[in-house]
């Protein structure tokens, strides 16, 4: 049924499980003894830097690009370890998508 052209809504109707992000996170994990969390996760770590290097050495003419590549290089100030979640909101502003309700970024005191 999925292969077989019929929208996201007949599909959802007949596997709602796929509709949710644990649910299909858990399916893939059983089929394929992959898990797809740990995999991004490890990933970004590794890749982060190089990709925060890459931006910033290219000369920028997105604005939005711009503004996130100085957030997270303030992020950066504080310490290194917000890379890997500074990295989506470049990666977010070099294909102009929006982070309004997707990531929320606040300093916590402790």
């Amino acid at each position: 049924m999925i292969n077989s052209g019929s929208s996201v809504s007949e599909v959802l109707k007949n596997w709602p499980f796929l509709g949710k992000p644990e649910q299909l996170l858990h399916h893939f994990r059983m089929l394929t003894s992959i898990d797809i969390e740990v995999c991004m996760r490890s990933a970004i770590q590794r890749k982060a830097n190089n990709l925060y290097m890459f931006f910033s050495s290219e000369r920028q003419t997105n604005a939005e690009l711009k503004h996130a590549l100085l957030e997270v290089s303030g992020m950066m100030d504080k310490s290194d370890q917000h890379l890997p979640n500074g990295i989506f909101l470049v990666l977010m502003a070099y294909f102009h998508e929006e982070t309004h309700g997707l990531i929320l970024f606040d300093e916590v005191w402790i």
